[in-house]
């Protein structure tokens, strides 16, 4: 089941890299995901903002939802899903986060270079508020991985702050 209210759909076509990465950031969902989506060549995609699942794409201009949520899917809903508006890619001034996720994503390669970032960045190392190493996000999925393969003791103080974290 999904809220319809708690969804976003982000138009891929119309995106460019560093548009997915800014969406992404904002809303808290898997950058890399969203891209590999991209880069599969969907044109839209349907995305719960709570946890990231996603409902509904189109591709090659054919919309489907995904097979997780077809019960759920009534008729009221559907032409909702078809009115949905397009999520507008955030200013950066409300993105928290951003140069540290923006840093990890470029030393992984990523083109997404942002020039009024870029410029941020420079300014608070000359102050020298920005180690150029910059720690992985942290994924749910993988902690959660951890935690099952090896029990809770096995995770960091870190991953548990953040899991600790996430609902409050």
């Amino acid at each position: 089941m999904f809220d319809i209210n708690k969804l976003i759909r982000i138009d891929l076509k119309s995106c460019n890299t560093q548009d997915i990465f800014i969406i992404a950031r904002y809303h808290e969902l898997n950058f890399e995901n969203i891209l590999n989506l991209k880069s599969d060549n969907f044109d839209e995609i349907y995305i719960q903002v709570t946890d990231g699942a996603a409902v509904a794409y189109v591709k090659e201009g054919s919309f489907k939802v995904i097979d997780n949520y077809t019960q759920s899917i009534t008729r009221k809903v559907y032409k909702k899903l078809h009115t949905l508006e397009v999520c507008k890619v955030p200013t950066l001034i409300n993105v928290d986060g951003i140069l540290e996720n923006y840093l990890y994503y470029i030393e992984k390669g990523y083109d997404i270079r942002i020039p009024s970032l870029d410029e941020r960045i420079d300014e608070l190392r000359k102050e020298s508020k920005v180690e150029p190493i910059v720690k992985e996000p942290f994924e749910i999925d993988k902690i959660l991985d951890k935690i099952n393969e090896s029990g809770i003791d096995s995770i960091t103080k870190e991953e548990k702050e953040f899991l600790d974290n996430l609902y409050s």
